[in-house]
């Protein structure tokens, strides 16, 4: 029976074969990808990269793509007493209601 330095060591030693195959192994997977991807024209939505909605039958069949998510709106303004903060768009919170607007601007 061999001792547990000596399989810690013969471990260690297949762990760095496995590591050097697997990357010469992966640079050759990624050249045959690219090869395939340009022959054949295919898109990141063709792969599936790209989530994609289909419209059910019964209103015809339309694949829709993905849009980009939106960006985060700035506030405009702050409630002085909670630091609450409104971008200006949707429904005016109750802490503004019926008030000056420009009372609150962030920068103003």
């Amino acid at each position: 029976m061999k001792l547990l330095n000596e399989l810690k060591a013969q471990l260690a030693e297949l762990n760095a074969e496995i590591e050097t195959a697997r990357a010469a192994e992966v640079e050759q997977a990624i050249a045959d990808c690219r090869a395939l991807i340009d022959l054949y024209e295919l898109t990141a939505s063709d792969l599936g990269f790209v989530k994609t909605q289909t419209v059910p039958a019964n209103r015809g069949t339309r694949t829709f793509r993905a849009k980009a998510p939106r960006a985060a709106i700035p506030p405009i303004y702050r409630d002085p007493k909670t630091g609450a903060t409104w971008s200006g768009r949707g429904r005016v919170p109750r802490w503004m209601d019926g008030q000056d607007r420009a009372d609150f601007l962030i920068n103003g």
